[in-house]
């Protein structure tokens, strides 16, 4: 079983694009709709919102949050990649 961490900034996005919210109940929320009898793909969609983990032994660490817009994450990260760009998720992005 992996243990599982949410960085101060995958929380500060999920409040800030998605929901305030305690940090130990966001923990709680992920922990009940993930399975952690293994280790999520890096970009993985719980709580309708798209995340990012890293793996460190047998913990997963959640990096950050994308939050839950109707954008094709995985596809536009690639795009993003290819054309050396990034993501700009603000509200007054143009």
């Amino acid at each position: 079983m992996y243990d599982l961490v949410v960085t101060k900034h995958a929380h500060e996005q999920y409040c800030r694009r998605v929901e305030e919210i305690d940090r130990d109940e966001l923990i709680r929320r992920l922990k009940s709709e993930l399975r952690l009898d293994k280790p999520p793909y890096y970009l993985f969609r719980a709580l309708n919102s798209w995340w990012v983990c890293e793996v460190s032994g047998k913990t997963v660490v959640v990096v950050t949050c994308y939050g839950n817009g109707h954008m094709d994450i995985p596809k536009a990260l690639r795009w993003a990649k290819l054309h050396n760009d990034r993501l700009r998720l603000d509200d007054d992005a143009i």
